[in-house]
């Protein structure tokens, strides 16, 4: 409990409040609103136990009537042969009583160490706080906005590569998929996707071609993502890919693992039938063929 001060909380409405303490005069009384102390024609005494600010005290806002005795000068100087009263001595007691009323406050609200060594705030806070160099420093509010902004942009940045990944890796697996959803040869397109995905090891592996190497989907547009039952083919000019709904007769190319183990497979076909469960991967288009080169599965546009 405080001795020579009071603390009260802004409501927006009331500017009326109890002055709990004694004082000898009112100049010794400092009205405070949020740290800033109000002008003496801010606000007025309507009774030594009240004082009235004249706007009233935001929300939140906090609102201190604090007593500093005058010490400058003793409130009574004693003259030898004087008579010696009791409003002399009623004065003079008084202004070392309230003094050390103020000295005890100050003591209560100044920083201290607690019996465990711990540096105890009382609930206030540290203000002015230079920025940390070392580690074992204190950190101000400034500099941990501006180190988690720099830590949030660098994971957005993480977060965005990683979507692009995602993308990239998702076009590859509908690659390593079935576009020919009118072909009797795609019996079956969402299991082939699934049978497609259980055959790579991640989203860019499309089949093994050696124990130490895969062949990965090259230079396909993200645009192919959402875009099954449609035909991969070259344009005319080659000079580029293009997405059909439908071709005539498209080429099959089936790849599977060689008896070996360690080399690949190719069946191609335009007019047989062909179950797309015999095979690892496969996919079917037109103006494309495949071929084989020291074991190296070469694409011809």
């Amino acid at each position: 409990m405080a001795y020579s001060y009071q603390e009260f909380t802004g409501d927006g409405t009331t500017q009326t409040f109890t002055i709990p303490f004694e004082y000898v005069a009112a100049s010794e009384v400092t009205v405070y609103v949020d740290g800033t102390v109000l002008a003496t024609t801010a606000y007025e005494f309507l009774t030594p136990s009240t004082v009235n600010i004249f706007v009233a005290p935001g929300v939140g806002q906090i609102v201190r009537l604090e007593r500093t005795t005058n010490l400058t000068v003793r409130a009574v100087d004693f003259v030898a042969g004087a008579v010696l009263s009791e409003e002399d001595l009623d004065t003079a007691f008084i202004q070392v009583f309230n003094a050390s009323q103020e000295a005890t406050d100050a003591v209560a609200s100044a920083i201290s160490v607690d019996v465990t060594g711990t540096v105890n705030m009382n609930g206030r806070r540290v203000s002015n706080v230079a920025d940390a160099t070392a580690n074992s420093d204190a950190i101000n509010k400034g500099q941990v906005v501006a180190i988690t902004s720099t830590q949030v942009s660098a994971a957005n940045a993480s977060a965005a590569n990683a979507a692009t990944s995602a993308i990239a890796a998702a076009a590859s697996a509908v690659t390593a998929g079935t576009y020919a959803s009118n072909s009797e040869a795609s019996k079956d397109q969402s299991a082939a996707h699934a049978l497609a995905a259980e055959n790579t090891k991640d989203a860019t592996e499309i089949i093994r071609i050696t124990t130490e190497g895969y062949l990965t989907a090259a230079n396909i547009p993200t645009s192919l993502i959402s875009k099954a039952g449609y035909f991969l083919q070259v344009k005319n000019d080659e000079s580029a890919y293009e997405l059909v709904g439908s071709v005539a007769a498209p080429s099959f190319y089936g790849f599977k693992m060689a008896a070996d183990g360690v080399s690949i497979e190719l069946t191609y076909g335009r007019d047989a039938d062909f179950d797309v469960d015999d095979f690892e991967t496969w996919t079917m288009a037109e103006n494309i063929s495949y071929s084989f080169a020291h074991n190296d599965l070469v694409v011809n546009l």
